[in-house]
């Protein structure tokens, strides 16, 4: 089998997402070959650094030198691979490049298998307005026209799809973490400060509520003087969090600005809570990270965080910034946050490892590619985007159909 996955956001969550999953299929056996097309965000890290991340056996194709010319390159790149025909599954990561591709390819349908997974609705983020909401909505129904197998990396997110995207087929191929590199400090490294340091892990983005951050950092700070630091781990606008921190001036909180996998790890060893106050995800990689290094988090009750936070068992999930407050203050009894961080570790260890991930994709693609080969084999015209074989699919599901 060859596969292309293409992104528009090689940035943060997404692109280790796609990174994990690229890596995994180049390195079985039963696949030809991996490639991955991107254009560069203005937080995306090196092109370099992008290469080895996916390692030797995925071709990295950058289809734009600058964030200024990304979506000419998107296109561009999108209109070449699709007319070129060499993949057997295109793999589209985020609501753009899943626009543009299945826009194309309702066009000009190719002969490899189109397949999308949006990382996050743009249709359900909340820091859009009711308008913005509704076009973003329009734009996922009309792109089915294109492609209508989805996979989604949540059971909420692909719940998400069923109700408001009837006509989809879907998946849920959950994603993963690294859960030896990402592993708990060792037992003799030096024991943590009684002050906790909250942390947040992503980019600096108006998705992820820097002023929430901020909000809920003062409130805490205020009830509980020098007993929490605050950092954000990543980069982004800056000026979305440092605008939030002048409205709370009596805290501060640090900014790492961008790092790689093992400056993520090494903040994260230094890490005692994840205060995560994104509007909406499909499954957080930072989640999944701080959970395998056994950080309990504080997060916000919304699609993808609330299928990893499993509320007074590894973590809390919280509404209102007092709920959220109080969550943190919870968590100064050191005996809780081992006991909550330990049940993190061992759910992203159990349900969240890379093991299999090849095997559990590739069933999924030959489930779909099988039902569209069966669909087209009975039908004497075009299959409509109202066809629904696969309601909603899970790994399990996919494999045992494979």
């Amino acid at each position: 089998m060859r596969i292309l996955h293409v992104t528009d956001a090689a940035a943060a969550g997404v692109l280790a997402s796609v990174t994990a999953l690229a890596r995994e299929q180049a390195a079985n056996t039963s696949v030809d070959e991996v490639r991955f097309g991107y254009t560069p965000r203005p937080d995306s890290p090196p092109h370099e650094s992008i290469v080895a991340g996916m390692g030797e056996g995925v071709d990295v194709l950058r289809w734009s030198t600058t964030p200024r010319t990304a979506l000419l390159g998107l296109m561009r790149g999108l209109l070449r691979e699709l007319r070129r025909d060499e993949a057997d599954v295109i793999h589209l990561h985020s609501s753009r490049a899943g626009f543009l591709g299945r826009l194309i390819a309702s066009v000009t349908p190719p002969k490899a298998h189109i397949v999308y997974s949006p990382h996050g609705f743009a249709f359900n983020r909340t820091d859009f307005t009711d308008l913005q909401g509704s076009m973003f909505l329009r734009m996922e129904r009309w792109a089915l026209h294109g492609g209508t197998d989805l996979i989604l990396v949540s059971d909420s997110e692909a719940a998400l799809a069923s109700s408001n995207l009837p006509q989809a087929r879907t998946a849920v191929l959950p994603n993963v973490v690294d859960t030896a590199k990402f592993s708990p400090p060792a037992a003799d490294a030096p024991a943590q400060s009684a002050i906790l340091n909250i942390v947040h892990l992503g980019r600096i983005s108006a998705q992820k509520q820097p002023e929430l951050f901020t909000e809920i950092a003062a409130r805490a700070n205020s009830a509980h003087p020098g007993r929490f630091s605050f950092t954000w781990i990543g980069e982004g606008d800056r000026q979305l969090l440092q605008s939030s921190g002048q409205r709370n001036a009596e805290v501060e909180i640090e900014i790492t600005g961008w790092l790689d996998a093992e400056g993520i790890r090494v903040q994260l060893s230094q890490a005692s809570v994840l205060l995560f106050t994104s509007f909406g995800e499909g499954m957080p990689i930072s989640l999944l990270e701080a959970a395998s290094m056994g950080i309990p988090a504080v997060g916000s009750d919304v699609v993808g965080v609330r299928d990893l936070i499993t509320e007074g068992s590894n973590g809390f999930l919280f509404r209102t910034v007092a709920e959220a407050v109080a969550a943190l203050e919870r968590l100064l009894d050191t005996e809780v946050r081992t006991e909550l961080g330990a049940a993190a570790r061992t759910r992203a260890v159990n349900e969240h490892g890379r093991t299999g991930l090849a095997e559990r994709s590739l069933a999924v693609y030959r489930s779909f590619l099988a039902t569209t080969a069966a669909t087209t084999a009975t039908v004497t015209t075009a299959p409509s985007v109202n066809a629904h074989p696969v309601e909603h699919m899970s790994t399990d599901d996919a494999e045992s159909r494979s």
